[in-house]
């Protein structure tokens, strides 16, 4: 009796220290530079899809559990011009699942954000001659349709704190 005692004690021992160190494994996976580089692609196509339209990114950088750190952000309008860009954007979240993020499985948790930091942001807005509209109309136009095919992003902000710095935003009226 002892000896099975002493066998399941060895046997659960080695189960906890092996989980443990596959965490650890996990983690440290996340925060290196090579894993994250590979990530980019996957950041992109996502944000692509859920924006409709073009959006590159130059660096990603996740800080489990709480802060996720896009670099060098760009996104363009429908005339392949630059609308959006940012050399920073940082995201504090309250809860995410880094599966759903990726695969956008069926049933996606939501993403709950806290905190947005916007770091020289630069906005081109312009107000087309021939009717009328902005070029940024179509990014509200998208997240507002019913016949959306791919899936959406379940983003949660709640009251968040919203820090912009040294922004440049610029405003034109063609019409």
């Amino acid at each position: 009796m002892k000896k099975v005692l002493h066998y399941s004690w060895r046997v659960l021992r080695s189960t906890v220290l092996l989980l443990v160190l596959l965490v650890m494994l996990v983690l440290w996976g996340l925060r290196a530079p090579w894993f994250q580089q590979k990530l980019i692609p996957h950041v992109e196509r996502i944000l692509s899809e859920q924006l409709k339209t073009k959006v590159s990114v130059g660096g990603f950088d996740i800080d489990l559990p709480a802060r996720i750190m896009l670099e060098d952000v760009r996104i363009e309008d429908q005339l392949g011009n630059t609308m959006i860009g940012l050399d920073q954007l940082r995201l504090s979240v309250a809860t995410f699942s880094i599966f759903d993020l990726l695969y956008l499985s069926e049933a996606p948790s939501p993403i709950s954000v806290r905190q947005v930091a916007l770091l020289h942001p630069e906005a081109f807005i312009f107000k087309s001659r021939q009717d009328s509209s902005l070029n940024i109309d179509f990014l509200f136009k998208s997240s507002s349709s019913s016949e959306t095919t791919s899936k959406r992003l379940d983003l949660t902000i709640e009251a968040p704190d919203i820090m912009v710095l040294a922004g440049e935003f610029t405003y034109v009226d063609s019409t």
